[in-house]
């Protein structure tokens, strides 16, 4: 799939919550990882940059899930901040793109299932050339309805630019979450 392909690696995010009743609006910031999963021969590790990388893959070629991790500080206000975490399992099912819950380090129960199209943008929207693609899935999560876009901003083989927004209606939750991640070089 080449959307998962294109995100592999570090980025920034952020991300702003929308509460629609009353304008509230809260704030995320950080970092996100796409990493591939390989199944170790060993159990021998080292550390690369901060991160633990195995020495040995038994198949290094063959298609893994790859790991979304977030790690981000939570911003209620100016003065209520605290550290937040997240984590999906990414999985390419022929042409679509699953997104599972990881709940206590292991595989939950799916989450999205995103079929990306050619996104079309008007001539003179000011996009000048660039080529998105665009996915829609929903969930429901006991009464809470989420409608979810994903666009992720493609240059070759690379994605540039990703926007994740949630519009979230249920009895207790009316909010729309939208997130921007770009390439963190460092």
């Amino acid at each position: 799939n080449i959307v998962l392909q294109s995100i592999l690696g570090k980025w920034s995010f952020e991300r702003y919550i929308m509460h629609l009743q009353t304008n509230k609006v809260e704030r995320v910031y950080g970092t996100v990882n796409y990493s591939k999963y390989f199944e170790r021969t060993s159990n021998d590790e080292e550390e690369i940059d901060g991160d633990l990388v195995g020495h040995i893959f038994k198949h290094p070629a063959k298609e893994r899930p790859v790991l979304y991790r977030e790690d981000g500080v939570y911003e209620l206000s100016p003065t209520q901040k605290f550290d937040v975490f997240r984590e999906y399992e990414y999985e390419c099912n022929k042409d679509v793109l699953d997104i599972f819950f990881v709940e206590g380090g292991k595989r939950a129960h799916l989450f999205l299932s995103l079929k990306f199209v050619p996104e079309i943008l008007s001539c003179n929207g000011g996009h000048n050339g660039e080529y998105w693609v665009k996915a829609t899935s929903d969930h429901l999560c006991i009464k809470d309805l989420y409608n979810a876009t994903f666009r992720v901003k493609l240059n070759g083989l690379s994605a540039s630019e990703i926007v994740i927004k949630y519009r979230v209606k249920g009895p207790s939750k009316d909010y729309e979450s939208t997130t921007i991640l770009k390439p963190s070089w460092s």
